[in-house]
């Protein structure tokens, strides 16, 4: 979800009433800062609590895959004995069946959501315009949502 997709910052179409209640009960953020100005970095940084430059091996700006044995904050809530999961775009991993680094991996009990990006599937007719997502279809996207919930832990109780 970007800044600009509640109603309580202007969007004319979506409306998010409960999300615009707690602007008007709590906070009304209107200055935001990123870690990059391209989203897989954002990503990784805002998952990992490191500046994107040190997972990209020196460079700015660039696209990189989670390194697997990274530590995340779904593996410290983990830790701490909290159940997780993670919702909406991954776009920290690549895909995947080519190896990617799968949110259940990464400490995350339940994931919902695409892998790459959300619109990238979209069939040549369905214009690449605000109009045209709009109206787009389920059947004009093959990014679809996947659901997985990483295999339980927990031993099987004996009753006495």
């Amino acid at each position: 979800m970007g800044y600009g997709d509640l109603s309580s910052y202007g969007h004319p179409l979506i409306r998010t009433p409960h999300v615009d209640r707690l602007a008007v009960e709590g906070q009304r953020w209107t200055s935001f800062y990123a870690s990059s100005p391209l989203c897989n970095p954002s990503r990784i940084a805002l998952a990992t609590g490191r500046m994107p430059i040190r997972i990209q091996g020196g460079e700015l700006n660039r696209w990189s895959n989670l390194p697997a044995d990274e530590t995340t904050l779904g593996d410290m809530f983990q830790a701490a004995g909290y159940a997780t999961a993670y919702v909406g775009k991954w776009g920290m991993s690549g895909r995947f069946a080519d190896g990617g680094v799968h949110p259940n991996g990464a400490g995350f009990d339940y994931f919902y959501g695409v892998e790459e990006f959300n619109d990238g599937g979209r069939r040549p007719e369905v214009p690449h315009t605000y109009e045209g997502m709009k109206n787009a279809t389920s059947e004009d996207l093959s990014s679809r949502c996947s659901g997985r919930r990483k295999p339980s832990k927990r031993r099987p109780t004996s009753r006495p």
